[in-house]
């Protein structure tokens, strides 16, 4: 016989009964944010056109929202280059000529005069054996360091503390030097390029703030020290891709010719720099003010001279490229007429030496 039910048991029950529904209540309040969350608005899809380096920058600045902080400016490449071999590591510092935009702080390890000399230029963090120590002991208050030939061996006790961080003076960057003041100078504005391991330098041109004119100075600066650390035996294209942004905004594409077009050599843009000095005729890289005018049968990249072609189409301009069927007629037509002349000229040269009769059928062949 099944005992009767207690008041307490009612109670458990209850209180059973009280609790999913409850559960079920939240559930029902819940759903609806699920959903929210899962049918909410896509992200726009990323921009993929080719634009030219001023028309970039200024999309980047205007199409960014305006941020709580100085946003950085960034430029970002894609090279044709392999860093697993040793002559294609790419590892430079430049100047920029209007700076980053960014206070960096300046370590110098030297002693005596040289460390009068640091202190004078500006350097932040000036010392010797000590400062060696306390960086041993967990200092790590600046962004770049300097150091005189006599101070190298003293650093090997911070050589596994520095050199994870980019930090170790290093002769490839020129932070090895006597010179220190100069070096202190020029470190105020100069970024560190480098490769990463499939060909990728990024490296920060400024703060949003700056103007466009800056901007392309800055890049221009880049471009050129890039463009003069190319390994030996790279294949066209050196640039496979680049764009720019800003720190926390959408990214766009720059066209690569139009990006090596702002390199400079000896001080010269580099409008028409050829692919050696034995080939005068092939054109590497075209200024953007010469889009109309260059001569694209001098043209090397088969791809630039496409994009050129469709850029003056485009623009109602030109192309300078003659229609294939009537060019493929007149060649034919010019061939079937030297062929004509040629047998011509066989026939008659073999009636003049006896070799064949009047009418022979080459010479009727040859009317």
């Amino acid at each position: 016989v099944r005992p009767a039910m207690t008041t307490l048991s009612w109670a458990r029950r209850g209180a059973g009964l009280l609790s999913c529904r409850a559960s079920v209540m939240s559930s029902l309040r819940v759903q609806p944010l699920m959903e929210q969350r899962r049918f909410k608005k896509d992200k726009p899809v990323p921009d993929e056109n080719l634009y030219p380096l001023t028309q970039a920058i200024a999309k980047a600045k205007t199409e960014s929202p305006e941020r709580a902080f100085r946003e950085g400016f960034d430029l970002a490449m894609f090279l044709n280059i392999d860093p697993r071999k040793a002559d294609h590591q790419i590892r430079t510092l430049t100047v920029l000529p209007h700076g980053t935009g960014k206070s960096i702080k300046i370590c110098v390890f030297a002693t005596d005069a040289a460390a009068d000399q640091a202190r004078e230029a500006g350097a932040h963090v000036v010392g010797g054996e000590e400062l060696v120590n306390e960086i041993k002991d967990g200092r790590l208050d600046f962004d770049r360091t300097i150091a005189t030939p006599a101070m190298m061996p003293k650093l090997n006790k911070v050589a596994r503390i520095l050199g994870p961080r980019g930090m170790m003076p290093n002769n490839k960057l020129g932070t090895v030097t006597d010179n220190v003041a100069d070096k202190v100078r020029e470190l105020m504005g100069a970024v560190t390029l480098r490769a990463d391991k499939v060909g990728n330098v990024h490296a920060l041109v400024g703060k949003r703030s700056f103007t466009e004119e800056q901007l392309v100075a800055n890049i221009s600066a880049i471009v050129t020290k890039v463009a003069e650390h190319r390994p030996a035996g790279v294949k066209e294209p050196y640039v496979k891709s680049c764009s720019v942004s800003t720190s926390m905004g959408p990214s766009f594409k720059v066209v690569p010719s139009d990006l090596l077009a702002y390199a400079t050599v000896d001080g010269n843009a580099a409008k028409k720099t050829t692919v050696n000095e034995n080939t005068n005729s092939a054109i590497r890289f075209v200024n953007p003010e010469e889009w109309d005018s260059v001569d694209l049968s001098r043209l090397r990249s088969k791809k630039l001279k496409k994009y050129l072609v469709a850029r003056r189409a485009a623009m109602g301009l030109p192309t300078g490229q003659p229609d294939e069927p009537e060019t493929f007629a007149a060649r034919a037509r010019l061939r079937h007429v030297n062929n004509k002349r040629t047998r011509a000229a066989a026939a008659a040269a073999a009636e003049a030496a006896g070799d064949a009769p009047a009418g022979s059928s080459m010479a009727a062949g040859a009317a």
